[in-house]
């Protein structure tokens, strides 16, 4: 994927819809690309909130583990789509996983 490319996706993005070319291009460029594998956890609930993903491809799904220690589910998330920003922000561990339910393409920062 070329910084062209990118950039136009992240700018498709609701979120970050207010950046300008500048700001745009610098964000892009601070993302990395990481590829996951149906099934892969991507975070586990519990884990530190050190990320932010963008779906560029795939999808994946947001489980909690309730308190009889069964996942439910909280929802499927496909491309474009962000999560993992509630404890980025908060400084609190994750308070849910997520897993792909496909092979999928995630942008992190």
């Amino acid at each position: 994927m070329d910084m062209t490319d990118l950039k136009e996706f992240i700018r498709g993005i609701r979120l970050f819809a207010i950046l300008d070319d500048a700001e745009l291009a610098e964000l892009s460029a601070k993302f990395e690309l990481k590829s996951v594998q149906a099934g892969e956890v991507i975070f586990g609930q519990g884990d530190p909130g050190d990320k932010f993903y963008v779906i560029y491809s795939g999808k994946i799904r947001i489980l909690l583990k309730n308190e009889k220690g069964l996942e439910v589910n909280l929802g499927v998330r496909t491309k474009g789509d962000h999560f993992g920003e509630t404890a980025l922000l908060t400084e609190k561990p994750r308070n849910a996983a997520a897993r792909a339910v496909e092979s999928t393409v995630l942008l992190v920062l």
